[in-house]
């Protein structure tokens, strides 16, 4: 029995038909590597997408079709890995751009609304993010002025309002 084993396994190496090919996937493998690599060097695809899905997703598309080109596969995989948490403190972080001027009493609230709907807006989409960018952030814009509609300001605040933008504009 002993002497089976290790005969069974020198046919199996041997025999090309039972041969398991690694090559495909080590290729894959690299490739999903480079992908995560390049994946991670722009500032914009590691605040939009989750590299790391990123890359199992675009290794588990190579060792389906490895004909298809890298462009291509990632163009289709880049809508199923969005990293909304990073979304949502990106869109929070430039509505506090603006909002803190036009809306100092609630602007905090207002941009924590606006950053989570617009994550949660992109979730699910089937096109990249900046394909329907517009839309979204329309959309976002619309339901948190309504769940934070701007108050009126008195004659004091709207001067105080002029006094800051003229400083921002003046800095």
């Amino acid at each position: 029995m002993r002497l089976l084993i290790p005969v069974f396994l020198c046919l199996l190496a041997l025999n090309p038909a039972f041969a398991y090919d690694t090559s495909k996937e080590q290729r894959a493998y690299q490739e999903a590597m480079t992908v995560y690599e390049e994946c991670n060097l722009t500032s914009y695809m590691t605040s939009t997408y989750d590299c790391r899905c990123v890359a199992g997703a675009f290794y588990n598309s190579r060792l389906k079709d490895v004909r298809e080109g890298r462009d291509t596969i990632i163009g289709e995989i880049l809508p199923q890995c969005p990293n909304l948490p990073q979304i949502a403190v990106l869109k929070y972080k430039q509505c506090v751009e603006w909002a803190k001027l036009q809306r100092p009493a609630d602007y905090d609230d207002y941009c924590k609304c606006y950053g989570a709907t617009f994550a949660k807006s992109y979730e699910g989409q089937p096109v990249q993010l900046a394909k329907i960018e517009k839309q979204v952030a329309k959309s976002s814009l619309k339901y948190c002025n309504q769940m934070y509609p701007l108050k009126e300001r008195t004659p004091a605040e709207n001067q105080a309002f002029r006094n800051r933008l003229e400083k921002a504009i003046l800095d």
